[in-house]
């Protein structure tokens, strides 16, 4: 069976098919759509580009790191039901502390981080063909990747730019697509 988004990529996103490339629906037919899967319930969709946002120093990378060894493991999430799927977190910010936040997480919660998180800290750049192909590449088939920052990503994107960010978000959906993975990043306000 097809999940909700599959579903309206194939009704609204499919411009290869001349019968679908600009399909009409009723309100009929959007309530026989498949309800939206959830990843995360409520949270983060199982498939898709999702954004953790909010001011600098705030925790967001902690809370990302939160969120993606939960989903590695299946764990309830802030009393939100869960699915499992790898996960892979791209560093891209404070590389050299990242060590320390793991310590503190497993310190936390009285284990090691789940063996379906696996962690990345080389330079990556979502702008750059070769880099989002090559990561493409090796994320496991159904990962969750998480980019941390957007900004260390995209160091020359304007995120208030429509171009600057269509370029972003052809590239995370290129991975997506590549590695039948969800996209989740973090963006600073």
């Amino acid at each position: 069976m097809r999940d909700g988004f599959d579903a309206l990529e194939s009704l609204l996103i499919n411009p290869h098919s001349p019968a679908n490339r600009f399909r009409l629906l009723s309100g009929a037919d959007l309530v026989e759509l498949p309800p939206l899967r959830w990843l995360v319930r409520g949270v983060l969709p199982a498939k898709g580009v999702a954004a953790l946002y909010g001011p600098s120093a705030s925790g967001k990378s902690f809370l990302a790191l939160d969120l993606a060894a939960a989903i590695a493991e299946g764990s309830r999430w802030f009393e939100c039901r869960v699915i499992t799927a790898p996960v892979v977190y791209v560093a891209l910010e404070g590389e050299a502390g990242f060590r320390t936040r793991v310590l503190a997480w497993e310190a936390r919660h009285g284990r090691k981080l789940p063996d379906g998180l696996r962690l990345m800290l080389q330079p990556f750049k979502i702008t750059t063909r070769e880099d989002v192909r090559d990561l493409a590449a090796v994320v496991p088939a159904g990962a969750v990747v998480f980019l941390d920052t957007l900004n260390r990503a995209a160091p020359t994107a304007d995120e208030n730019s429509s171009t600057d960010m269509g370029v972003i978000l052809e590239s995370g959906l290129k991975i997506h697509l590549a590695a039948g993975s969800s996209l989740a990043r973090e963006r600073r306000r």
